[in-house]
């Protein structure tokens, strides 16, 4: 047991807290679990919340919980004695996967001491208890209470000054030592073993290298390691030393590098690289190290070398856990097999300069002056890339005037780009000469004009002309394209004629556009900014008018979508709404209040119904209609290695199919779900009364930065089995019948809006005014000049369940208000839906489903509809959440919660190609 006292408080930490330090005036304890940390940190705070009972001091301590640890589910609460002095105990569960104890410890009026502590949410009883120990442990000491806070800021600050001039020290001393550190830990790595096979020692531990170990050059794009060498190994035995392993792993460990700058003439890589353990790119960003099997939190360190046919890496793992440095020792002879230098990158004109005239086919070059990019260049005829860039620090004197004419020799040029080429003053007519140019990039010079000889181009596919200073496009472009980047120029108008091709992406952001033709509008891949969209085009923009009878209008068609207007819902909202005794502004609350409908997994589904509500797994489209996908540029997917894969001779080739047409790979969208509207009518009077709304989803590198789809088919008798998509490839390990589905079934709800952010959501201010009375508005008005109007109001919301417990729910055909076994009710009981003392025949409470229609999405700043009007216009309050879904373990991001949002007059319409898309996390 280790006990710790400072001028204010004394406590014994079990002795399973490996851990405890003084912090300030408070303490703080922790020890490592199985799935993480436990940790209780108790310090004095002073915070007038916590002292204000007009609403109930258990209300404020979870206000002021909830501020520190966000979004709350509370579990239990209970009183202690602590040697006279009265403690109040809570616990809640978090929504990241910890269950948290918190304590408050009154020591005057105006000053608490708090203990808040929390430990992973997988068997947490152990854990709880001993962090009860330590609370109950505790006794204050403090001789002067009301000083209790002075002195606690005061040790801060004296601990943070002495923190900072150790860590000075401690740098100045890395900077002494940094490359004899590394040396210290390298082994001679060519001094090969007797036997000249390859080896792996970590901490003297023998490690078998795996036949699957393997060098490539990956054909990435350009800012990609251009040597790869993979090293796949197993312990040769149960390791005794400390665990290095990740716990999650199969046992397989694998070190990655990636390294350029390594071409020789013989063909054999050859280069040095020192890593140090603050990156995962070596001191001269040419390499990059990465590391699976082993624990995440391991870092490492070291000397690579490439030569003589070998890879040696000599080094050590950093573990700051257990505060020591595991030498590595690794000896691997590359594998005979010739790699493919046609798609290395070559990075300099020395390294271009070792390979004879037809090998290179890529070049990326920085800062080259104007000396270097003459015929020594020109003569390698077959490149097929070719990228120049010059770094916004570097002098006049190493850039280019001008684009060389020198430049047309090299006739099989697909890629070429000038990146921050701000001495340009033009882009010349001759590249007009390079017929099998199919991206080009310029950005960042002089340049005002482009030929057009350049953009007419037959096979300029991509074209990006960000950031110069064009004023004017020809009026001709090449019928192959499909992506212009006119971004950050000066254009005030762009000729009709780009706005004919449908398929064209258009990028016009940051130009001072004073004037487009009505067809760009319908343009599906337009970017301009909002307000200028809405400037350019208000017509398009009904809901922004100014209109005498918009209010009136506005009032009426907000009516369905709340749950006070709903008589359905009467019974929800009694059994949700506290008395007005208790919480004064629960009318206010009330009229925010959404007619939901939560869906409820059911059993998996076997497509034997048409048109059935649907969670995931293949859409009922009509029968003739393809399944949707997203033109991808083979540009874009050279990036993510994963879309690729080996054919039968060795070649990459794309696991998505060409669209010759479009000139692009067609990637599939991630079909969410699909919902009946005549099955769900009864419950709800805004979605359309018949037909089927299909949701999917475009992938890209995040759901943040993705978009979207709506179909909406009115007539159901022309819905076809989805099944006849399942051979469709959705991703390198994936057909599209292999994702998981779920039968949904609906159940009328009521939606609480989130109030996290309400001073940046003055929406949800205005519909909270509206259910006050004068008195409740003024005081209102005066607890918002204090930033505390968030707290008077009354905090509501049933249970919410992890998107895995929803599955084994649906399961078992278990619904709010079904009558579980004794089996489940355990259950229920030990994931905390049911309290311990529930009746033996308690049914199963009220809890959000796994989806939502008419639902509340959360932010913490501006909520998913405020950003709709943000972006496309309108009063917030007129846009809803259309549908709403946890990716959570089901879908490609399986994080987060997706809200599709539409302004309610297109739902009217059902114009659902307007829909604006949101991920929560």
């Amino acid at each position: 047991m280790s006990i710790i006292c400072t001028d204010i408080l004394s406590i014994a930490f079990p002795d399973s807290f490996i851990s405890s330090e003084v912090y300030g005036q408070g303490v703080l304890g922790q020890y490592a679990a199985d799935e993480g940390l436990v940790v209780l940190n108790i310090y004095p705070v002073d915070r007038p919340l916590l002292h204000r009972v007009e609403t109930g001091q258990i209300e404020n301590y979870r206000i002021f919980c909830s501020k520190v640890y966000g979004k709350l589910t509370w579990l239990e609460e209970k009183t202690l004695d602590l040697d006279g002095r009265a403690a109040l105990l809570m616990t809640a569960e978090g929504v990241y996967g910890y269950v948290y104890l918190f304590a408050f410890i009154r020591l005057t009026d105006t000053i608490c001491l708090f203990a808040g502590g929390y430990c992973p949410q997988d068997a947490p009883q152990d854990h709880l208890q001993a962090m009860e120990a330590a609370v109950r442990s505790l006794r204050i000491v403090a001789s002067e209470p009301g000083r209790v806070m002075e002195q606690h800021l005061a040790a801060l600050e004296q601990q943070a000054a002495e923190q900072e001039e150790a860590k000075q020290q401690e740098q100045a001393l890395r900077e002494q030592s940094a490359s004899a550190a590394v040396d210290e830990a390298q082994v001679p790595v060519f001094e090969m073993p007797a036997d000249g096979k390859s080896l792996l020692l970590i901490d003297g531990e023998a490690f078998d290298i795996s036949d699957q170990s393997k060098t490539s050059i990956p054909l990435y794009g350009n800012q990609g390691m251009c040597f790869c060498a993979d090293i796949v190994a197993t312990p040769c035995r149960t390791l005794d030393l400390p665990p290095i392993l990740d716990r999650e792993g199969d046992g397989n460990v694998c070190i990655r590098f990636g390294a350029s700058g390594i071409y020789q003439a013989s063909g054999v890589p050859q280069g040095e690289f020192v890593f140090e353990t603050e990156d995962d790119r070596d001191t001269t960003r040419h390499a990059t190290i990465e590391h699976e099997g082993f624990r995440p939190s391991l870092k490492i360190a070291g000397r690579l070398t490439l030569q003589d046919g070998w890879l040696g890496f000599s080094g050590y793992f950093d573990d700051g856990y257990y505060h020591c440095r595991r030498n590595i020792h690794l000896l691997w002879k590359l594998p005979e097999a010739s790699l493919c230098w046609e798609r290395y990158l070559f990075r300099s004109m020395e390294e271009l300069l070792r390979a004879p005239p037809e090998l290179p086919r890529r070049l990326s070059l920085v800062d080259q002056p104007s000396s270097r990019l003459g015929d020594a260049l020109w003569r390698y005829t077959r490149l097929e890339s070719l990228y120049i860039s010059y770094l916004e620090s570097a002098g006049q004197e190493e850039d280019v005037e001008g684009i060389p004419e020198g430049i047309v020799q090299l006739t099989q040029l697909q890629r070429l780009e000038f990146n921050t080429a701000r001495h340009f003053r033009e882009i010349p007519s001759f590249l007009g000469q390079l017929r099998d140019l199919d991206d080009l990039r310029i950005s960042g010079s002089q340049a005002v004009t482009v030929p057009v000889e350049v953009l007419t181009l037959p096979k300029l596919s991509y074209c990006a002309l960000c950031r110069n200073r064009l004023t004017s496009l020809p009026e001709a472009f090449s019928p192959a394209l499909r992506t212009l980047d006119l971004s950050g120029n000066q254009l005030e108008t762009v000729p009709e004629a780009y706005a004919t091709e449908p398929r064209l992406g258009l990028d016009l952001e940051k130009n001072p556009l004073v004037f487009l033709h009505e067809a760009f509008f319908e343009m599906p891949r337009l970017r301009i900014e909002p307000d200028k969209r809405r400037a350019l085009f208000p017509a398009h923009y009904p809901f922004d008018a100014r209109v005498p009878d918009r209010l009136a209008s506005d009032l009426a068609g907000r009516l369905p979508l709340l749950a006070e207007h709903s008589p359905l819902r009467k019974p929800l909202l009694a059994a949700l709404l506290p008395n007005e005794a208790v919480a004064p502004l629960v009318h206010a609350v009330a009229g925010t209040l959404r007619a939901s409908v939560d869906f409820y997994h059911g059993a998996e589904e076997d497509y034997a119904t048409l048109g059935n509500h649907r969670l995931g797994g293949l859409p009922d489209l009509p029968d003739g209609m393809p399944y949707p996908s997203v033109g991808v540029s083979e540009d874009t997917l050279l990036d993510d290695e994963d879309c690729w894969r080996d054919d039968e001779e060795g070649d990459e080739v794309c696991i998505f199919p060409w669209d010759a047409e479009t000139q692009t790979y067609q990637v599939p969208l991630e079909f969410i779900a699909q919902l009946d509207c005549q099955a769900l009518a009864p419950l709800q009077d805004y979605l359309p009364r018949t037909g089927t709304l299909f949701f999917f989803l475009a992938c890209g590198s995040s759901p943040l930065a993705t978009q979207g789809r709506v179909l909406y088919v009115e007539d159901r008798a022309s819905l076809g089995s989805g099944q006849r998509f399942a051979d469709l490839a959705f991703n390198e390990e994936k057909t599209l019948g292999q994702k998981p589905s779920f039968i949904l079934h609906p159940r009328a709800s009521v939606a609480v809006p989130s109030f996290y952010a309400l001073g940046e959501n003055p929406h949800l201010d205005v519909q909270l005014r509206a259910g006050m009375t004068p008195e409740q508005e003024q005081d209102w008005q005066t607890l918002a000049s204090r930033g505390e109007n968030r707290d008077a109001l009354p905090r509501l919301g049933g249970t919410t369940c992890y998107a895995w417990q929803l599955r084994q729910l649906g399961a078992w055909g278990l619904q709010p208000g079904s009558q579980p076994s004794g089996a489940q009710r355990d259950w229920l009981i030990e994931k905390e839906i049911l309290p311990v003392d529930c009746a033996s025949d308690a049914l199963v409470p009220e809890y959000q489903g796994i989806a939502r229609v008419n639902g509340c999405g959360f932010s913490q700043h501006a909520l998913p509809e405020l950003q709709a009007a943000h972006r496309y216009g309108g009063d917030a309050q007129d846009w809803l959440v259309l549908f709403q879904v946890d990716l959570a373990g089901q879908f490609q991001w399986d994080d987060g919660t997706l809200n599709f949002i539409i302004h309610r007059d297109d739902l009217a319409a059902r114009r659902f190609d307007r829909v604006f898309m949101v991920c929560d996390y």
